[in-house]
């Protein structure tokens, strides 16, 4: 202001003249640098602060704080910000302003911004440069400047979360460093606590989204990252209810986890949807953790007969057969059909003795020793059966042969210290007796571990 007009209201408000009031104040700003203005700007008052609408869902936010000087003049900071993750990813000043500047810098932002509370203003964006620098990532160099536009040394109410779903969520852009960025959030990725995608799968059609989901995951379980597979499994799920690869990958992710009982109704389902020799032979390795002998050996066949037996899976499938028929054949003399044919039969016969169902227990029993007169764990599981029918002299006979036949062979030795210990007609109970699998045994015994396939 100038001549007379040094006696007008003074522009700040405050009802005194402008030569009485801020004159001095403007006189002394005058000449003094744009840096100089910023590192003084907590001096002027708040004229306006706005924010992007949908700040929250969206990601991004931009800011536009502007401060008025004496003279009717403003400085004014602008911030561009990555609530998810980054932090504050731009930021500059401008000072001088008239009120023209002003509306037209705020008409420069993509998107009308909505008028925000100045606390409420720093609450953003001081809290998420702190959330940013939790995570390894630090605020653009020129924050030093704009900083001092919204008191950056003065403490804050932090009334706002950020991330996405409660962990970070990278989304790259057009001129991040993708790789450096990925490296600083590769621990947390690993564990399933941080998320990202990058522009290739933004611009990817549903198709090459579908496959590169696919590869993302299978890098995981190859990696043996299973808590950040499953994170990616469970949006696939989500975003492809009805196709059978999520319910493949999640009992996949069990299996290799040893997590069998979790593994096998997921495989199961997604063999009925889509049956593949890779679900079958990762079926496998859930059944034989869960000692199902049966169900162990249908799966390789089933995952050679589908991947012929010069494939991948079908090689790794008939290795596994011929291992374990290996070892069963050295403890029985069977052929291989007679072993799996006896192998079937009494896992039957030994569900029915856990079940209960002594009887039928029995039956099956003998008919294993049809084909192995021999077979010592079949000797002992009848010796249980007849005990728990109160048929204490047939017990003993066939806990006996057991023991003649396999002198060290320990459970038909403690099995028949407890029958000899029964009073005539007392039945034996089943607490603390020890049932002998003897196919689960010999599956322990083969020298390979099944290890599921990532695909």
């Amino acid at each position: 202001m100038m001549g007379d007009d040094r006696y007008q209201p003074c522009p700040c408000g405050s009802g005194k003249k402008f030569k009485f009031c801020c004159n001095e104040r403007y006189q002394a700003l005058s000449g003094i640098s744009d840096e100089e203005l910023c590192r003084r700007a907590a001096e002027f008052k708040i004229h306006e602060c706005r924010i992007s609408p949908d700040w929250q869902n969206s990601g991004v936010a931009e800011l536009l704080v502007v401060r008025q000087m004496p003279n009717l003049k403003y400085i004014a900071g602008a911030y561009l910000i990555d609530v998810f993750c980054l932090g504050l990813k731009d930021t500059f000043f401008q000072t001088r302003l008239n009120d023209s500047e002003v509306r037209a810098l705020r008409n420069n932002f993509p998107e009308r911004l909505e008028v925000i509370p100045y606390e409420d203003a720093r609450s953003v964006i001081l809290g998420v440069i702190e959330y940013a620098r939790e995570l390894g990532f630090e605020p653009h160099p020129d924050w030093r400047s704009t900083g001092l536009i919204v008191e950056a040394n003065r403490s804050f109410n932090n009334k706002f979360t950020f991330g996405s779903d409660g962990k970070p969520f990278y989304i790259q852009g057009p001129n991040d460093d993708a790789h450096k960025i990925l490296r600083t959030l590769r621990p947390l990725i690993d564990r399933g606590e941080a998320d990202f995608l990058t522009i290739e799968e933004l611009t990817q059609d549903e198709g090459e989204c579908f496959y590169a989901s696919c590869e993302r995951i299978e890098r995981e379980l190859a990696a043996q990252r299973f808590s950040a597979a499953q994170t990616k499994i469970k949006t696939f799920m989500a975003e492809y209810p009805e196709h059978w690869r999520p319910q493949f990958y999640m009992g996949t992710c069990f299996a290799m986890q040893g997590h069998a009982q979790r593994a096998v109704p997921l495989l199961r389902e997604s063999i009925n949807f889509h049956p593949t020799a890779e679900a079958y032979y990762n079926l496998a390795a859930a059944h034989r953790s869960l000692l199902e002998v049966p169900e162990f050996i249908a799966s390789l066949e089933k995952s050679i007969e589908l991947d012929g037996a010069t494939g991948e899976i079908g090689r790794k499938a008939q290795a596994e057969l011929d291992e374990f028929y290996d070892v069963a054949r050295k403890g029985t003399g069977l052929s291989r059909h007679e072993c799996r044919n006896s192998a079937r039969q009494f896992d039957t016969a030994f569900a029915s003795l856990i079940n209960g169902r002594f009887r039928e227990a029995i039956d099956g029993f003998n008919r294993v020793l049809k084909l192995q007169p021999n077979h010592v764990q079949s000797h002992g599981n009848l010796g249980l059966a007849y005990a728990a029918l109160a048929d204490r002299e047939s017990a003993l006979l066939h806990l006996n042969r057991a023991i003649e036949l396999d002198p060290s062979y320990a459970p038909a030795i403690d099995n028949r210290r407890a029958v000899q210990a029964l009073l005539p007609g007392e039945k034996l109970q089943f607490d603390g007796i020890r049932e002998i699998d003897f196919y689960a045994d010999k599956l322990r015994e083969s020298p390979r571990q099944s290890r599921a396939a990532a695909k």
